[in-house]
């Protein structure tokens, strides 16, 4: 009778402990930062993002001296990083709606059907729109408790 309540036991201690790994070994979550910068100039907005082995994406914005901090979990893990004029993207928007349906213009336009000139690169992106795509540029990380610190020096 004791070795069947102590087999009991074992394999009830043993499916506890299995449990508390499933739930409680995911990755942790560590403090990350660093600097992001565009031909050695700080990036003054934007947002960042970490997109873990397991699918998770971690995100944050870019503060004005280019810094960022975010929580992200550990191990392995692809960075998006996307910075847009915003101010020429609201003003070329702001021209589309005002063209009505159809494109036409509306008789109460006042910019005189003129559209706002596109950046050269066709979009509004300040940064080359690699950065901005996880398939398209290969920036990625290893965060650990004692590696989490990245800065990243962007290029064309």
């Amino acid at each position: 009778m004791t070795s069947l309540f102590a087999s009991r036991r074992s394999r009830f201690l043993s499916t506890a402990a299995l449990l508390v790994c499933l739930v409680g070994c995911g990755p942790r979550v560590v403090t990350v930062t660093g600097k992001v910068s565009y031909k050695n100039k700080a990036l003054d907005h934007g947002s960042i993002q970490f997109m873990a082995a397991d699918g998770k994406t971690y995100a944050t914005t870019i503060e004005s001296d280019g810094s960022y901090t975010v929580g992200v979990g550990t191990g392995k893990a692809k960075v998006l990083i996307s910075c847009t004029d915003e101010k020429a993207q609201l003003a070329y928007t702001t021209w589309l709606k005002s063209q009505g349906p159809g494109g036409g213009g509306r008789k109460d336009d006042k910019a005189g059907g003129k559209a706002p000139k596109l950046p050269a690169s066709g979009n509004f992106d300040l940064i080359p729109s690699k950065y901005a795509d996880f398939t398209k540029e290969a920036l990625s990380v290893d965060v650990s408790s004692s590696n989490r610190t990245f800065d990243f020096d962007l290029k064309d």
